[in-house]
């Protein structure tokens, strides 16, 4: 069994509000071992922070009972929001106080030094949790006694019951926060909820079961109470308890997605989606795949020049790579009969003499942001013949619709050991440079170990200047991180902007915010998903071989012991599929619900499509969109590429021949 590699959630204080209270973050506690020092000043932080939203949870439970008898000057809000007594702001002093007196020099990153600051943060986060139960509007929806007292008495037990209820689960995770701090059986995030889910002193039972349903079994069971007047949201058909409880857990939940980095689905119904908000969400949007061609020869991938800001009512045209070496045209929605560039005679491909399996050819296309003035584009082929891996730069001739095939010029050729692990992806980034993938020479296992070899390009992702001519046809971006100071020797190549790829077959970039999504094959496991965002400076370790998605591939344990990777965004096994074909964050206009939605595939039979959303640098809302796309007569036999067009609709490429357009279900 090889060793996974769990990474820790690590972020700032600042909105890590638990509850009530501000608490250091899970990931706080963790990352590399803490001094004794830092872990009293932890400790002692979430301690005064926790008895914070107790003082204050008093107050507000007080302000809605006074607000039930009248006897507020003001609103419920005001009393809820003005701290009437100063005990919260005085709790809060308190913990600023033993913030200078424990933490000084251990700096954990208690980002609100303010006792005001950190009152009114508390406040409003608990102020949630009631608004839930009850009603953003506590004004009108908190039952005065003199119109109903048993109502009224019923919502006010159960504020309290609840706010115990909360109480205990606030206690729990401090507990278990600060056994995560001394004792590494709590080393993984997901041990938080374990530690808290064992309640070994039965204190959330009781106060979350036994309690919460004595009060609502006491005072919102009499005759005359009307469940759905004290509390909007809730069905009278359900069990109030569990409506109370369900509302509670998903608050802690929200704060456990806070405190540790994770990303759990908070409104517990099962539908796939990460809500945040404690509420049902919303369906997916319907989709299907309509049909564009079936007449093209094993499409690889889609790809169109950006618009024309000379030319308005300019055709749409629709890129498309046959693997054999043509690029086919699709104009206003129909296949020219000429190919756009046809350099067969060029290129190595399944069924020529001298070729190795399935994946030489040519692989992509990719047109340079200002190709309506230059005529501009780019490809990637393995060579014919000896397979080795060429970008090159062609333009179009005085025909919009045809290349001029003798207007090449070679950017790279990179020798390539073995005939598969090609990578094959030129896309253009956000910074208007072009990206290359290249995988990591083929075979097996990455033999030479060349996706960690610095003096390598394969196995990298590589980042060019095409409009510079400093090394011929290309020149380095100035900013690639081997070209400002990490290199002082001149062994790396100044081409390289990330390296530990294994073969990352299709990456693109989100349009709307220039992350980059690289979609790597994997080996006999895991197929994996790598994000960068676009503030990234380059220089990152995708891991390969070290680590075949967050596995440990070679050697097979203790492979990473300084945590110098980074782990993919999302990674599934080869129970789901076996060579995963990245695609785009939809970011066009005629599917609004789908606006940031990321597809991607397999290239297995039959193939699947499925989306997720990105959050923070986590993969959330999964859904499988297969039968969903297919619901209208579509075939997804073998998916081999998305495509994006000029105004970022999405296209799905299939081996059998068929284009698929991704459009509204009617």
């Amino acid at each position: 069994m090889r060793n996974r590699i769990a990474r820790r959630g690590c972020i700032s204080l600042t909105g890590g509000i638990l509850l009530g209270a501000l608490l250091l973050p899970w990931g706080q506690a963790y990352g590399l071992p803490q001094s004794k020092p830092k872990q009293s000043c932890i400790n002692e932080l979430n301690k005064n922070l926790a008895k914070v939203a107790k003082v204050q949870s008093k107050d507000i439970c007080a302000c809605i009972k006074d607000g039930s008898k009248g006897k507020l000057t003001g609103t419920i809000e005001d009393c809820l929001t003005s701290d009437p007594k100063g005990k919260v702001l005085k709790a809060t002093q308190k913990t600023v106080s033993k913030a200078g007196d424990k933490c000084s020099g251990e700096s954990p990153d208690f980002g609100a030094t303010d006792a005001g600051t950190v009152n009114q943060a508390a406040i409003a986060k608990e102020l949630s949790m009631f608004h839930k139960i009850f009603s953003p509007d506590l004004d009108t929806f908190i039952i005065g006694f003199d119109d109903d007292k048993a109502g009224a008495k019923c919502q006010i037990d159960v504020a309290k019951a609840a706010k115990k209820c909360q109480d205990a689960k606030l206690k729990s995770f401090n507990t278990c926060k600060k056994l995560g701090l001394k004792d590494e059986s709590i080393d993984d995030p997901n041990g938080l909820e374990a530690c808290m889910g064992d309640d070994t002193k039965g204190k959330i039972a009781k106060a979350c079961a036994e309690k919460l349903g004595d009060k609502i079994s006491k005072k919102c069971t009499t005759p005359g109470v009307d469940l759905a007047a004290a509390f909007p949201g809730f069905d009278p058909n359900q069990d109030l308890r569990e409506y109370v409880d369900f509302i509670v857990e998903c608050e802690v939940c929200l704060v456990l997605n806070t405190a540790d980095a994770l990303s759990r689905d908070c409104d517990l119904f099962d539908d796939g989606l990460l809500n945040t908000s404690c509420s049902e969400p919303e369906p997916p949007v319907g989709i299907d795949a309509e049909l564009v061609t079936d007449q093209v020869s094993v499409p690889v991938h889609i790809a169109a020049p950006p618009l024309d800001p000379n030319d308005p009512n300019a055709p749409e045209r629709l890129f498309v790579v046959e693997q054999s070496g043509r690029i086919r045209l699709i104009k206003d929605g129909a296949l020219e009969g000429t190919p756009f560039l046809d350099i067969d005679s060029l290129v190595l491909s399944p069924g020529d003499a001298g070729a190795s399996g399935n994946e030489q050819g040519l692989l992509s296309v990719a047109f340079h942001p200002d190709y309506a003035n230059n005529g501009r584009f780019f490809v990637n082929y393995t060579r014919d013949p000896g397979g080795a891996t060429v970008v090159a730069r062609y333009e179009v001739s005085g025909n919009p619709d045809l290349a001029d095939p003798n207007s090449a010029a070679t950017l790279l050729t990179i020798a390539q050991p073995f005939a598969n692990h090609n990578g094959g992806q030129v896309a253009f980034g956000s910074d208007s440079y072009l990206y290359i993938g290249t995988g990591d020479g083929g075979a097996a296992g990455d033999p030479g170990d060349r996706a960690q070899d610095d003096g390598e390009l394969l196995g990298k992702m590589l980042r060019l200047d095409v409009d510079s001519t400093d090394l011929g046809n290309y020149g380095i971006p100035p900013d690639n991180p081997h070209l400002i100071g990490t290199d002082p020797n001149e062994l790396i190549p100044d081409e390289i902007w990330a390296k530990g790829l294994r073969n990352p077959f299709r990456f693109s970039f989100d349009r709307a915010t220039g992350d980059l999504y690289i979609a790597d094959v994997g080996q006999n496991l895991i197929e994996e998903i790598d994000f960068q965002p676009a503030s990234s400076t380059g220089g990152e370790n995708w891991g390969w071989r070290l680590l075949e998605g967050s596995d440990c591939f070679n050697p097979a344990s203790n492979c990473d012991p300084g945590m110098l990777t980074t782990l993919p965004i999302h990674e599934y096994t080869h129970a789901i599929g076996n060579a995963i074909i990245g695609g785009f964050v939809y970011r066009g206009s005629d599917i609004p619900g789908l606006q940031g939605t990321y597809f991607y595939s397999d290239n297995q039979f039959p193939s699947f499509v499925r989306t997720f959303e990105q959050l923070g640098g986590t993969a959330v809302n999964h859904l499988v969109r297969t039968s969903d796309l297919e619901d209208a007569g579509a075939s997804l036999d073998v998916v081999t590429s998305f495509g994006e067009d000029a105004h970022g609709e999405l296209y799905i490429a299939d081996g059998d021949g068929e284009i698929y357009k991704i459009v509204a279900e009617p």
